[in-house]
């Protein structure tokens, strides 16, 4: 997660979040230069993105909820006795099949605070640098990964 505050008259905050979360589905073989797919070919990860961005102004203190990175994953099983369950009109009876769903729910929970600075007397978000160089720096990140 990737936030960045600027201070927002006395009281206030304004944040800009980037919330990537990704996770590795499965995986697919590399075509070789030949064209054939031999079982000692490289693999390629398959992965699965979910990203959520925003823009908000809360007060100094508050809690931002960030939500929406919700995630299905279907599983489905095949257990069978071997030889018997690859029958063609009888195979049913000796094999069954389970499918199993998984949801998760991912909460980003984030509270700014303003600190008093002692030379000029102004308030600056915890953790505050240039902000639009920031982003900038996490937008190129994200694009290269």
């Amino acid at each position: 997660m990737i936030v960045v505050l600027r201070p927002f008259g006395p009281n206030r905050v304004k944040l800009h979040t980037i919330s990537i979360v990704s996770s590795v589905s499965g995986f697919s073989p590399l075509p070789t230069l030949e064209g054939n797919n031999n079982p000692r070919t490289l693999i390629n990860p398959i992965i699965d993105s979910r990203e959520a961005e925003t823009a908000v102004t809360v007060d100094d203190g508050s809690t931002l909820v960030i939500s929406g990175l919700r995630m299905v994953r279907m599983t489905t099983r095949e257990n069978k006795i071997p030889g018997l369950g690859d029958l063609p009109v009888l195979g049913w009876m000796f094999k069954n099949h389970r499918t199993q769903q998984q949801q998760t729910d991912l909460y980003f929970f984030v509270t700014p605070t303003l600190l008093e600075t002692a030379s000029a007397h102004s308030r600056l978000p915890v953790g505050s640098r240039r902000a639009s160089a920031l982003m900038h720096d996490a937008r190129d990140f994200l694009r290269r990964s």
